[in-house]
């Protein structure tokens, strides 16, 4: 899963190296976060995505709004979204909200 990973950000950030690189730093922690919601996923269907497309559609996809604001440093709310998209994502990213 790590190279599906670092794979999924170089195809979808490659034009924005500093933004890569800052993704491709916390993978560890996005792939924890990815294990977690499978392993849940087992038990209770928390997405019903597979592991692959999780990891686009979870993970990868929220982070694509980095694009258009890089300089991103504000406040984001999280309604109740059940697995975390996209709020887990954003919160691994952004280590202070």
């Amino acid at each position: 899963m790590e190279n599906f990973f670092v794979a999924l950000v170089n195809k979808y950030f490659n034009e924005n190296n500093n933004l890569k690189e800052n993704i491709i730093s916390k993978k560890n922690s996005y792939l924890k976060y990815l294990d977690c919601v499978d392993k849940w996923n087992e038990k209770i269907n928390v997405t019903g995505f597979n592991k692959r497309k999780f990891l686009f559609n979870g993970i990868i996809e929220p982070l694509l709004i980095l694009k258009k604001f890089p300089e991103f440093n504000g406040n984001i709310t999280d309604i109740g979204t059940g697995s975390g998209i996209p709020s887990v994502s954003f919160a691994i990213f952004f280590h202070n909200i």
